[in-house]
């Protein structure tokens, strides 16, 4: 018999768009079509193998329910439905404006400025990258008090793994580790920075700002 899962968060009927849009990124989510009091309804691959695929449902009474495929075993049903549940509590939270994100605003506001023809422009493209990077990390490893003192200091990788270990898989991860190991050469070895590792590394930030 197929597990279910029946969740209700607060206002999730009116933050579906921004709900939608998590579920695409995180979880390369599938839409389908609705009936009846349905809003919006998806496939979800299964967090830990990938292979089997989860019904999720909203309802317009902020009801969620989420439905396992036959075979799936439960601790990864488990795992998969509280991910899907922080991505709903978090698409529905009013976030102020803290001094993480004004600042990553800010440089990547400044960075529309640069030209990666330069060198040292493009040095700047990468360092800037890297921070607006680990600035929206913290940001979400707050948002879901995550952020302990140990946390606070340690390095990128280890604050990915704390992200996964909640959620089961951070957006673009892959390459925000590619983009901190590319820093620290510049950072600790002086190595060069070639124009398509800029555009790339700008053009990743801009992405992760409007998904995290």
């Amino acid at each position: 018999m197929p597990q279910v899962k029946s969740l209700t968060v607060s206002r999730i009927s009116s933050c579906i768009d921004r709900f939608k849009s998590r579920l695409s990124d995180h979880f390369e989510a599938q839409e389908d079509s609705t009936t009846g009091q349905e809003i919006f309804r998806c496939k979800v691959p299964d967090l830990v193998r990938q292979r089997y695929h989860l019904t999720l449902t909203v309802f317009e009474s902020d009801k969620i329910t989420v439905q396992g495929a036959s075979g799936l075993p439960e601790a990864d049903f488990n795992k998969t439905v509280r991910g899907i549940e922080n991505l709903a509590f978090e698409s529905c939270v009013f976030v102020a404006t803290s001094l993480r994100l004004t600042r990553a605003r800010l440089m990547l506001e400044h960075m529309k400025t640069l030209k990666i023809s330069n060198e040292l422009d493009r040095i700047a493209a990468i360092l800037f990258s890297e921070t607006v990077a680990e600035l929206l990390i913290c940001e979400r490893l707050e948002l879901n008090s995550i952020l302990n003192a140990p946390l606070r200091n340690a390095g990128v990788p280890q604050k990915i793994e704390a992200l996964e270990a909640r959620f089961g898989r951070v957006y673009r991860s892959k390459d925000i580790l590619s983009l901190y190991d590319i820093r620290n050469a510049v950072a600790h070895e002086g190595q060069s920075v070639n124009e398509k590792e800029a555009g790339w590394a700008i053009e990743l930030v801009e992405d992760l700002a409007r998904v995290m």
